[in-house]
């Protein structure tokens, strides 16, 4: 078991057509960036309290932090080699929607910063 950073992110477009299409709105080259270091339990003794943030920076220079509440799955056994995302839960609006040139910066003080920019796939 351990602990790292990821960036999932969805196709907005396909996941607004239809909510069941959640699956095929994940499944293009580079959809997932998982962190560069994975801490054990050990090394982060309390991953219930994390000091953690998500700031997107617009292609454009503005600033649009987004604040999510994590939560973990506490109850279910998760198999070895497994990655457990918390995921958004929400389908974004078209006004946020990232768009080429984005970064995204997610923080967890504890174990580091993973910083992503956005690309038009075609």
């Amino acid at each position: 078991m351990g602990y790292t950073l990821a960036n999932d992110v969805s196709a907005s477009d396909i996941e607004r057509e239809n909510a069941l299409y959640l699956p095929q709105s994940k499944v293009y080259t580079a959809c997932c960036a998982l962190g560069l270091v994975i801490l054990t339990p050990d090394e982060l003794t309390d991953p219930y309290n994390l000091d953690m943030s998500c700031v997107i920076t617009r292609n454009d220079g503005a600033i649009a932090p987004e604040i999510r509440d994590p939560y973990l799955l506490r109850a279910n056994q998760v198999p070895a080699g497994s990655a457990l995302l918390t995921g958004t839960g929400i389908i974004v609006t078209e006004d946020a929607k990232l768009l080429a040139g984005d970064t995204v910066a997610i923080r967890v003080a504890q174990i580091g910063e993973l910083s992503n920019t956005a690309e038009t796939v075609a």
